[in-house]
């Protein structure tokens, strides 16, 4: 069997032992590998589930731990925290959300091959029922036995696949939700820095229009009292002369 580690050879073997007649099916030994590949691809989504799960809650938790609890003014201890957001991990989240869509559209493929083993079953299942019809033998009933296991074991596999890719379909809305509310989480923040400048902008402000009316109270008394103070001063002077 080329391109199967020993471990898959030697369990494949062992299966077709115990076949006995059936073993002549055209379909046993693609069963018998598409049953070895359900393992494998069960445990690897399991595995990636695990962990694009655990960065779901991590998230969450993030968002919960920074978001103010008060919806009046935000004091310096209220402010939401966004010193948790790291770019080498998101890159990291981000990869794992590639690899999990990829392997949701290799189980998806996968599914449908499995589908065409069924259907391939199904013409079987008529040639042998015509070989049952001419032939004196036990082989053809024992090939339409084994089609019929053959045709249950593959639905079931089926059905296993269609669970582990709409779990794989919930993790990645989850991920894709939770990142979407991260994002809401940085613009919340950069939307409260942005009143706070408009807020210190408006105090610049009033200070400055205070400014300026002081100093055009200022000007007006100069206008007032400048001229007067002028002509006391030139009439003290003037009897000097």
């Amino acid at each position: 069997m080329y391109g199967c580690t020993s471990s898959i050879i030697t369990e494949v073997i062992s299966r077709l032992s115990r076949c006995e007649l059936s073993t002549f099916h055209p379909l046993t030994l693609p069963t018998i590998v598409a049953d070895i590949e359900r393992n494998r691809h069960i445990n690897m989504v399991g595995d990636y589930v695990s962990k694009l799960m655990q960065r779901v809650l991590d998230i969450g938790q993030e968002i919960r731990t920074s978001t103010p609890t008060c919806h009046s003014s935000t004091s310096e201890s209220e402010k939401p925290d966004i010193s948790h957001f790291n770019p080498p991990r998101d890159l990291a989240s981000v990869m794992d959300w590639l690899e999990m869509r990829h392997i949701r559209n290799g189980l998806e493929n996968w599914k449908t091959e499995l589908q065409m083993l069924v259907h391939h079953i199904a013409e079987l299942g008529r040639v042998h029922h015509d070989m049952i019809e001419t032939s004196t033998g036990d082989v053809a009933q024992d090939m339409k036995r084994q089609g019929v296991r053959i045709h249950e074991r593959l639905i079931q596999i089926i059905n296993e696949y269609d669970g582990k890719i709409r779990e794989c379909s919930r993790v990645i809305d989850g991920l894709s939700f939770a990142t979407q509310m991260e994002w809401n989480q940085i613009a919340r923040a950069d939307t409260n820095t942005n009143l706070e400048i408009s807020s210190s902008t408006m105090e610049i402000s009033r200070a400055t229009q205070k400014d300026g009316s002081q100093m055009r109270f200022v000007a007006l008394l100069t206008m007032i009292f400048l001229p007067g103070t002028f002509v006391a001063v030139s009439l003290q002077v003037s009897p000097c002369r």
